[in-house]
């Protein structure tokens, strides 16, 4: 009887150190959740153009630093983002060698224009971080106490393009009701010659689309109208936007295009 018991430890024990060494991880979008939660690896959660949210479910430490590695690197190889941010919320623990595989990849990415950021370094590994020296080498501006603080930090450092009546170089200048908004905090540009105004808080993201192969008029036929307060806006019917996103996809790389299109067409179904 004894033996068996020792066998059925043993399994249990190989197969925890298994998990350990090969945790559940995950690329996240943002979601709004009413409860408070922002990052979820949820299939309807958005993805953010040129940043990559990682989740890695356990503590970096020796048996499992070389693992870490090894899923990044894969990951980036798929889509390599301007930034990485690591989600350390599930990280409890960092030891020497973990601090060593982050200042690995830190420097791995910083040669391929890659910024490494981490949100949510607490208790032992925030110390271990500041022990080793990959807090001063990361720096403190890329080290967040939440990930909607490292999204929001992501989106002001990039580089604003483009230029209008009387903008410095670089600069993007709006006309609203006369009056002038330069560098609008939450505008990006993405390919194919399109914009967007996304609120961080909400996950409410507005689409500029210029110059698709789609005359304005048929867009106009199908909209949807919907007032806002004295002002009637008129929003393309799932069905166009589904195509615009199409189009999108045929002329960039984009997880954010899969998981709209995919949303869109999840609809159309439940709604027939």
């Amino acid at each position: 009887m004894l033996p068996g018991i020792v066998i059925a430890v043993g399994l249990a024990l190989l197969r925890l150190l298994s998990l350990a060494a090969n945790p559940h991880d995950a690329v996240l979008g943002i979601v709004d959740d009413p409860n408070g939660g922002y990052a979820s690896d949820e299939p309807h959660a958005r993805r953010i153009p040129g940043l990559t949210i990682y989740r890695y479910n356990a503590s970096i430490v020796f048996f499992n630093a070389d693992h870490l590695k090894d899923r990044v690197h894969a990951l980036l190889a798929e889509s390599p983002p301007s930034w990485l941010l690591i989600d350390a919320g599930p990280s409890l623990v960092l030891d020497v060698t973990g601090a060593e595989a982050l200042e690995t990849l830190r420097r791995e990415l910083a040669d391929r224009g890659i910024v490494l950021a981490i949100a949510r370094p607490t208790g032992l590994f925030r110390r271990m971080l500041n022990l080793s020296g990959v807090s001063d080498r990361i720096g403190e501006r890329h080290l967040f106490p939440t990930v909607r603080d490292g999204v929001h930090a992501f989106h002001s450092q990039q580089p604003r393009r483009g230029s209008g009546r009387g903008a410095g170089a670089g600069d993007l200048t709006l006309d609203v009701r006369g009056r002038r908004v330069e560098r609008p905090p939450s505008l990006a540009c993405d390919a194919p010659l399109s914009a967007y105004f996304v609120n961080l808080t909400t996950g409410l993201r507005i689409d500029l689309l210029f110059d698709f192969p789609v005359p304005a008029a048929s867009l106009a036929e199908a909209a949807i109208k919907t007032k806002v307060r004295s002002h009637t806006l008129r929003v393309a019917s799932e069905k166009d936007l589904l195509r615009l996103k199409k189009i999108a996809r045929s002329r960039r790389s984009s997880a954010g295009d899969e998981q709209d299109i995919a949303f869109l067409e999840a609809r159309r179904r439940t709604s027939r």
